[in-house]
């Protein structure tokens, strides 16, 4: 019997749930359909209104179509009420993006805060409840009635400006201002205008250390929206300070980097300011302050870890010495010069880009010595970085690195990587490989 009398009670439970699942639909479906109504039946063109004054019936027109409001009000409907059921709930006109993007940036928010408003409203209620019971038709049943009433009056905004008066303007408990705090990254982009470059700096880091994560849309203040990429613009300051090291790292940052090819102006920056650090680097050139964008970079064999060649004497030598003594252009090697260049250019090229298995598929034939030990270096790096992007094979990736180390040794014994071209991690790695 008690069996049973439980099956009986979870089944009425289940019941119950149900009807308030279907009624709550039902009250969305209704709603919708109300606002929706009520929305033709506002004097004004939603078109003409985004548009202006000053736009062309033609413009109109094809505004009017693109956002589908040349189709009956009905197929309008039952097509966006298609779209919520899949998914979809369409474009936004006033953040110029998806619906769901919206929502999806603004729903943590949103839950953090019905989440305590649910820790506090909820044993509130409970104690205004059960002290009205046990005291009922009493002062405090009276008392609580009343105040009750009061703050049910009391509309929600007027609520929540008193609420802000109190617990962060006088007691300081609670911030006043949303989690989600973006006014460094827009006074770092006030700074990046200005060329304050140091200043730009120090906003970035601080805006990263709030928000890691980069986003291709947020809302900086007011109707104000941008992507968020802090790691481009530490990468630009760091460019503009002549730091090529830090500027090839922020640039190649791999939570930005997808972000970054979205924007045609970051993306046509960034990769300017690559390839000019790429030739800096690769010819062991002393920085320059040049602007951050560059018609044609020029990437010249990655030479990174050797010394600048001494000055060559007015009078070609008569013989030619084995070892590091260039070869007279009057007298090449059989080692084809520009393939030796074009290979190592290619390379390079795609190690700045960030396409490191391009880099590993590098064929080494037909190189030699120090020509053959870089390219090692650069396919090392490139395993190694692999290695960080994928972290299932880390253990083979990191292997294949290693080899190529020792292939790079055994090219050349003297090599080491260069500290403004490779990172401080995979250096610390070179020298632990024997």
């Amino acid at each position: 019997m008690a069996g049973a009398s439980s099956r009986s009670g979870m089944s009425a439970a289940l019941t119950l749930i149900g009807k308030r699942f279907a009624s709550s639909l039902l009250t969305l479906l209704l709603v919708s359909m109300t606002i929706f109504v009520i929305a033709q039946l506002l004097p004004g063109d939603a078109a003409q209104e985004a548009l202006g004054q000053s736009a062309t019936p033609e413009q109109v027109a094809a505004l009017r179509h693109e956002m589908g409001l040349d189709r009956p009000a009905h197929v309008r409907y039952v097509s966006w009420l298609g779209g919520m059921l899949t998914g979809d709930p369409g474009q936004s006109m006033v953040a110029n993006m998806p619906v769901g993007e919206v929502i999806e940036e603004r729903l943590p928010n949103s839950l953090l805060l019905a989440a305590l408003a649910a820790m506090v409203a909820i044993p509130v209620a409970l104690s205004i409840g059960i002290g009205s019971a046990m005291n009922r038709g009493g002062r405090i049943d009276r008392a609580l009635n009343v105040v009750t009433l009061a703050m049910v009056a009391i509309p929600e905004f007027l609520v929540a400006t008193i609420a802000v008066l109190i617990f962060s303007v006088k007691l300081r408990w609670l911030p006043s201002i949303a989690l989600a705090d973006y006014r460094a990254y827009a006074r770092g982009q006030e700074a990046a205008a200005d060329g304050k470059w140091s200043e730009v700096e120090a906003a970035m880091q601080e805006s990263l250390a709030a928000n890691p994560a980069p986003k291709v849309r947020v809302k900086l203040y007011g109707q104000r929206f941008a992507p968020y990429v802090p790691q481009y613009y530490l990468g630009l300051a760091a460019y503009r300070q002549n730091d090529c090291a830090g500027a090839l790292r922020w640039f190649g940052d791999a939570t930005a980097a997808s972000i970054i090819a979205q924007v045609p102006e970051f993306k046509g920056v960034a990769d300017a300011a690559r390839g000019d650090c790429g030739t800096r680097l690769a010819t062991n050139k002393p920085a320059v302050d040049k602007p951050a964008v560059i018609e044609k970079p020029v990437v010249a064999p990655p030479v990174v870890t050797q010394n600048p060649p001494p000055a060559t004497p007015s009078k070609p030598p008569v013989s030619v010495q084995p070892g590091n003594t260039p070869v007279p252009p009057v007298a090449p090697s059989a080692q084809s010069t520009p393939v030796v260049a074009a290979a190592l250019q290619g390379a390079l090229q795609n190690w700045l880009a960030g396409r490191y298995r391009a880099v590993i598929a590098a064929p080494t034939a037909g190189l030699q010595g120090k020509s053959l030990a870089h390219l090692h270096l650069l396919r090392a790096a490139a395993f190694f970085a692999q290695s960080e992007i994928e972290p299932a094979n880390s253990a083979t990736l990191r292997a294949s690195a290693e080899q190529e180390v020792r292939n790079a040794r055994r090219a050349v014994p003297t090599l080491a990587p260069d500290a403004g071209f490779h990172s401080p991690r995979f250096r610390s790695f070179f020298t632990s490989v024997r």
